[in-house]
Order: C-alpha cells, then sequence, then structure tokens
C-alpha cells in the first residue's frame, strides 16, 4: 500500500530499490546469503530479504555499523540523508 505521508523503513526502502533495479533491466541478483554479513539479518522481515539481499549486493545500502559489527537496521525508519545516499548509490550503478 502506498501511503506518501507515512515513514518507510529501511527494509521497504529496499524493497523499492529492488523493484527499480527490475525496472531498469538489472540482473537480479538473487543470492540471500550474503545478508548474514548484517549482525542483525535474522531481523529483516521474510517478504524484503530478498530485496534486502539484492539492494546490499549492489552495494546500494552498505549498512549501519554499529558495536557488533555491520547492521542492517531493517525495522529503523530511514533518515533524509540514508535516502539520498541509497538514490545516488543506485543512479552510481554501472
Amino acid at each position: 500500500m502506498f501511503v506518501p505521508q507515512a515513514a518507510i523503513t529501511r527494509q521497504e526502502m529496499a524493497a523499492m530499490i529492488s523493484n527499480a533495479l527490475r525496472y531498469k533491466g538489472y540482473p537480479v541478483k538473487s543470492e540471500v546469503e550474503p545478508i548474514k554479513a548484517f549482525v542483525d539479518w535474522s531481523y529483516i522481515d521474510e517478504w524484503a530479504q530478498q530485496a534486502a539481499a539484492e539492494a546490499y549486493n549492489y552495494q546500494i545500502i552498505k549498512g549501519k555499523p554499529v558495536a557488533e559489527g555491520l547492521a542492517f537496521a531493517p525495522a529503523d525508519n530511514a533518515t533524509r540523508a540514508e535516502a539520498v545516499v541509497i538514490l545516488k548509490n543506485f543512479l552510481d550503478i554501472r
């Protein structure tokens, strides 16, 4: 459901980026295993794991540094800064 006034989580943003990659014709990088690099990978909802992996495989979403390592922070709302970086990384794909 599209709710323009609502905040967006990082896993929802990953899903949107994954859809944009498909729309632009980029090959699907379907290996989900790389998301296990994130200390909180098990908290990524099942419906978003493929998208999160694809965004990570393309290095569009790189994670957040935390004391334990690198986190995806799937349920965190994306900040404006994160949104800009994610869009820039998407546009920089070669």
